[in-house]
């Protein structure tokens, strides 16, 4: 397991997260436009209007594969196709979460827990055996927001780009635990009865 300790700027983070958010829970990320396989998005209001958003995030909005609002709709966790970024919505600031591999064949939707404070997601990276790997970002130690990753053999799929279904290939246990699918042959037996593994993280 690796976990990598990142600046201490949990507090403006959880104040985001914890803040007064009638109106953002009415925020919704959607689908406005696409080609080929790719999908554009936008955040919209609870009266439909598109947030103006930086346009380094708009950008990273071209084609993600990793996009999720916070439960309380004041955090948007996005790829921009080399790095997992932060933004808040209220506050305007962006911040780097993690650097994606060189080789990553993708990176798949968050799983934000209930109350906000952890999100949960994955990436592919085929050389490395398919091997995938689970990251959870922590958002409520006061010393800092943190991410602790994995390397597990877990269920996905491939196309234009390699992805593992959140909620269906691996999830959130209410003990803290996650839990994945995953076959112990190589390659996956896919027609095969799938394995359910837990794992803690960190």
């Amino acid at each position: 397991m690796r976990i990598t300790l990142l600046v201490a700027v949990a507090a403006a983070i959880w104040l985001s997260l914890a803040g007064t958010a009638l109106a953002q829970d009415e925020r919704r990320l959607v689908d406005v436009d696409g080609y080929g396989s790719c999908s554009i998005y936008e955040i919209h209001d609870a009266e439909g209007k598109a947030l103006q958003l930086p346009e380094h995030i708009q950008t990273a909005l071209d084609c993600p594969s990793l996009r999720a609002l916070s439960p309380g709709g004041t955090l948007l966790l996005l790829d921009d196709g080399f790095h997992v970024l932060l933004h808040g919505l209220d506050t305007g600031d962006t911040h780097h979460i993690m650097d994606l591999e060189e080789n990553v064949h993708g990176v798949s939707g968050a799983l934000w827990s209930n109350s906000g404070d952890r999100v949960l997601f994955s990436s592919v990276v085929q050389e490395q055996g398919h091997v995938t790997k689970l990251h959870m970002l922590f958002l409520d130690d006061p010393a800092g927001f943190w991410v602790a990753s994995k390397d597990v053999r877990m269920n996905m799929v491939c196309g234009s780009i390699c992805a593992a279904n959140p909620g269906e290939d691996y999830w959130l246990e209410p003990d803290g635990r996650v839990g994945y699918l995953t076959w112990d042959e190589i390659p996956y037996d896919l027609e095969g009865e799938a394995a359910v593994r837990y794992v803690v993280l960190p």
